[in-house]
């Protein structure tokens, strides 16, 4: 989605994803359209806001963890 103009925003809890995202992001030369940041999704908050959010994988349980 960089590549196609889009400005992207990658967001994960794990810090050893968030280092291989940034390296990768900085080997394919998309640091001007791309950055990942790291923290828990059931408390984020951002400042801006989105036209889309896509969920690759399957979080529903995770964040209802909360509810049990």
């Amino acid at each position: 989605m960089a590549r196609c103009g889009y400005y992207v925003l990658g967001y994960d809890i794990s810090e050893e994803m968030v280092a291989y995202t940034r390296d990768k992001i900085e080997r394919v030369g998309l640091s001007q359209s791309a950055e990942v940041v790291l923290g828990d999704m059931r408390r984020a908050r951002f400042k801006d806001s989105f036209d889309i959010a896509i969920n690759l994988l399957n979080t529903i349980g995770y964040l209802d963890e909360d509810r049990r």
